[in-house]
């Protein structure tokens, strides 16, 4: 799973994998991934959260994501789908922002049998389309691409959905779980803890006494996440210049964004958007 096998002739490989590339120490994604577990087991440190990765079980990883490997089985394999940034952009065209971050905030989830076979049913379709002598192809393989995220995408949203039914355990749980739900949908256009506190007739005191008990971040912190994230995906998926996109999530001016950014993310947004170049 290295970048420097791709090239605009070869945009993607499919191939058994044991992921090694991420044992030794940290792998950053240029471009995307799609790995399913096929035997053994694994435990996956994706942008510093740990995930059990065992069969049955899927990851999807995006540019700019990093992955760890500090435990596996001696067995441990999976069957590997890694593309070019650029594949991995024209499968997001014209996506919305919040598809991103779905995918992001939720890298690993199950599947069934029959979404195990059709996933790699579409890779053998995406191979063979691609060997096959068609002035087509690139189209032909973005769009089974885009439909194996937007069936990830639906999982996700299943999995999301079956706690909400669930009742929470306590009122805290309830209010932190509508918070991080209505901070996923508004950080777009809400920057400040008072306007969630406000929507759930809670003090920004309060807010915050929950979410560090629950989570151990200020609503602050967790407000800041989903935004750079945000900032991130149009920086990586989109032509926007960063005066549009300091419109679009209503910051005062792209000065003002690019000090927010380098603050949070460690570089400027130029900076972050020449990284996420396909070599």
């Amino acid at each position: 799973m290295t970048p420097d096998i791709l090239s605009e002739d070869t945009p993607f490989i499919i191939k058994e994998s044991r992921l090694s590339v991420a044992y030794e120490k940290p792998f950053k994604l240029q471009g995307g991934a799609i790995a399913l577990c096929e035997k053994g087991s694994a435990t996956l440190i994706i942008n510093g959260k740990n995930y059990e990765f065992m069969p049955g079980y899927e990851v999807i990883l995006l540019n700019e994501d990093e992955l760890y490997i500090p435990d596996h089985s001696e067995d441990f394999r999976t069957t590997l789908f890694y593309c070019s940034q650029d594949m991995l952009y024209m499968a997001h065209w014209k996506c919305e922002s919040f598809f991103f971050n779905q995918l992001q905030s939720h890298p690993v989830h199950r599947y069934g049998k029959e979404t195990c076979n059709a996933t790699k049913a579409c890779f053998d379709m995406i191979q063979s389309t691609y060997n096959e002598d068609n002035r087509y192809k690139r189209i032909i393989v973005t769009n089974l691409l885009r439909n194996l995220l937007l069936n990830a995408y639906d999982k996700i949203q299943r999995n999301i959905d079956e706690p909400a039914k669930t009742p929470a355990k306590t009122r805290k749980d309830q209010l932190y779980r509508t918070f991080i739900e209505k901070v996923a949908k508004h950080c777009i256009h809400h920057h400040d803890v008072e306007y969630y506190a406000g929507r759930l007739d809670i003090s920004p005191r309060y807010l915050g006494t929950i979410t560090r008990e629950i989570e151990g971040r200020s609503p602050k912190d967790i407000i800041d996440t989903y935004i750079v994230q945000e900032i991130k995906i149009l920086l990586s998926f989109s032509d926007m210049t960063l005066q549009q996109i300091a419109d679009q999530l209503r910051f005062p001016d792209q000065s003002y964004l690019g000090r927010y950014f380098k603050r949070l993310a460690g570089k400027s947004p130029l900076e972050y958007r020449k990284s996420g170049v396909t070599q």
